[in-house]
């Protein structure tokens, strides 16, 4: 009985002793990554994400407007800031994430928003005065109402320059920082660098007690052929073999659905303007299940304090 009792005071004495040294060993590693990720820049950061982001160091620097020497020297000091590990495996033509990039890109987007965040508090929203904001011609308005009403109450003084064009002219503006945010319109979940503030059923849509549904070939109202609603329509009908032909053609949801109205033709459109003579057609074999879409907000990469205050207000008011 004593000698069991002494060995499990000794094993308990040597469970303390391990306990304190894997303690110590996590306490210790803790603080190592505190100090590198404090000595790593925040434009080093940035420089990484964009890259990363791109898959190109000459597009990070369009974007970022510098030399692409520039993003070069900023992506050797993160490796050398992390013990000269590469945060890319470089190609001929393209670069990507390694492993440990991977890992770095969460712990840069976490740094970034931090400061962000940080630096939002004494941003003095008297002194913003403008903010240009991109709406792709094919997105329906009634959704901007809250956020407009939100902005003129938090920003009375404030202009707001919106810049309505096709997905691809907002892009281009949106990656040379000729606009602070941009709301887009998809079919697929939205990728890091945007966020979503609405989400909603994409489904056909026909005049009530119309004949448009049944006619063939279909006759569909739609947008330009890169519209996600128009690819996501056609790519279902053809899956399912059923004939269409495109019998309206404007970008706007609301010159769609007068179409719609007038039993001219069907749409593919957001569940939510359904409503009036105008009734959502139920899924079946000749108007195949649609998926769901996104309205999402991206806001500059340059992580200005002033878009992220405006964003939050944005976000804030269609939750």
């Amino acid at each position: 009985m004593e000698l069991k009792l002494t060995t499990m005071r000794l094993l308990g004495q040597d469970m303390s002793t391990i306990r304190h040294r894997v303690n110590k060993q996590e306490d210790g590693r803790s603080a190592v990554e505190a100090r590198l990720l404090a000595a790593i820049e925040l434009p080093v950061l940035r420089t990484f994400l964009a890259a990363a982001q791109l898959k190109s160091f000459s597009h990070a620097a369009t974007v970022l407007e510098c030399s692409p020497a520039s993003v070069c020297r900023q992506i050797q000091k993160l490796e050398d800031a992390i013990g000269g590990v590469a945060v890319f495996q470089r190609g001929a033509r393209s670069i990507q994430l390694s492993y440990v990039g991977t890992q770095m890109v969460e712990h840069a987007k976490r740094m970034l928003a931090i400061n962000a965040a940080a630096m939002s508090i004494f941003v003095d929203r008297s002194n913003i005065e403008s903010v240009r904001i991109g709406i792709p011609d094919n997105l329906h308005e009634s959704f901007l109402t809250r956020a407009l009403r939100s902005l003129s109450k938090e920003f009375p003084s404030i202009a707001i320059n919106v810049v309505v064009a096709t997905r691809s002219e907002l892009k281009t503006c949106y990656e040379k920082s000729l606009l602070n945010m941009v709301f887009g319109l998809s079919t697929q979940r939205p990728d890091s660098g945007e966020e979503t503030i609405f989400s909603d059923t994409l489904v056909w849509m026909g005049a009530r007690h119309g004949s448009a549904s049944r006619k063939n070939p279909l006759p569909l109202a739609v947008g330009e052929e890169a519209c996600c609603c128009r690819l996501a329509a056609t790519r279902r009908l053809k899956e399912v073999g059923r004939k269409y032909r495109i019998a309206f053609l404007a970008n706007h949801p609301a010159t769609q659905l007068a179409a719609v109205a007038a039993d001219l033709t069907v749409a593919p459109l957001p569940k939510s303007l359904a409503g009036g003579g105008i009734i959502e057609l139920p899924a079946t074999d000749c108007f195949p299940h649609l998926p769901s879409i996104y309205i999402t907000l991206a806001t500059t990469r340059k992580n200005s304090p002033m878009a992220k205050v405006i964003s939050d207000c944005i976000l804030s008011s269609t939750k």
